[in-house]
């Protein structure tokens, strides 16, 4: 009876030993695991501040610009046809040239280069042509014609708010 005891007692202490290094080694994997969800946590609101100053930075250029600020070179072709229309309504050419035959530029279907040219020999020949004010010729390419999709009128927000009431 006293060797089953101490056979007893030995085989608890034997299981408490290892039941606290299983606890020890639960315990370091939660650290672990801890650890990791801070430095997420870091590197998200990390990205969230970086996205809102992004933002916010291309709201502030397009203010400045009026165009997005980004690497495509659609927008900057639309930022320069819209400039390009800008600058043909403030400076009207006296002259008018029927000679002018303006390409479309189909997107799709030429490459790039091709594109420039087609849209520098569109702005050549803008600049001969007499526009009312504010308006694009008729057969111009989708980049120019949407030059005037750009101007809007903002409303007078200061403006008391009217009751239908």
């Amino acid at each position: 009876t006293l060797a089953e005891l101490k056979e007893e007692i030995s085989s608890h202490l034997k299981e408490n030993r290892s039941l606290k290094n299983e606890l020890e080694i639960v315990k370091l994997k939660f650290e672990n695991i801890k650890t990791k969800n801070e430095t997420l946590s870091r590197k998200l609101q990390f990205e969230k501040e970086r996205t809102t100053n992004e933002s916010s930075k291309r709201m502030k250029y397009r203010d400045l610009h009026g165009t997005f600020m980004t690497n495509s070179s659609s927008i900057t072709l639309m930022r320069d046809s819209w400039l390009l229309c800008r600058t043909l309504d403030s400076h009207r050419a006296t002259e008018t040239s029927t000679a002018c035959i303006e390409p479309k530029i189909n997107a799709t279907s030429e490459p790039p280069q091709q594109r420039e040219v087609a849209s520098q020999t569109s702005a050549a020949c803008n600049e001969n042509k007499q526009h009312p004010p504010n308006e694009c010729s008729e057969g111009q390419d989708m980049t120019k014609a949407s030059c005037d999709d750009a101007s809007f009128a903002l409303p007078d927000l200061n403006l008391p708010i009217e009751d239908d009431s």
